[in-house]
């Protein structure tokens, strides 16, 4: 599987629209074989979405993320766990080991309150 993850220093992105670095990840099973770290403009959805179609992303994770851009990568294809917070090594472990990002959500965000339970959907893969 593909992951990108919006970066800032060692935490996810707490805004998506202000992020400009992704993490690049190729997970085999539970193992990253693979990081990549790219430059990114939000802003500019054609260049965004054209560069996760050319890298194969299947996953977005992300921190808060508007309505209008979380429909546009999804329409690409990609799926988006977005409302997520915390250090970045933190989540790639926890996500090799049991798929699960309930424990990274933005606070506020619990039981799928502001975040419309968006990490929920990549829990349930196995």
């Amino acid at each position: 599987m593909k992951i990108a993850i919006t970066v800032w220093g060692n935490r996810i992105s707490p805004v998506f629209d202000a992020a400009s670095t992704l993490l690049l990840l190729d997970v085999d099973g539970n193992d990253v074989v693979d990081r990549e770290v790219r430059v990114f403009q939000p802003n500019r959805y054609e260049s965004f979405l054209a560069l996760l179609k050319e890298k194969g992303i299947e996953l977005l994770i992300c921190g808060a993320m508007c309505e209008t851009a979380v429909r546009r990568v999804e329409a690409s294809g990609v799926e988006v766990a977005s409302f997520l917070a915390g250090e970045v090594e933190a989540l790639i472990e926890g996500y090799l080991k049991k798929r699960d990002f309930s424990e990274f959500s933005m606070p506020g965000c619990r039981h799928g309150r502001c975040c419309r339970g968006r990490y929920k959907r990549v829990e349930s893969q196995g």
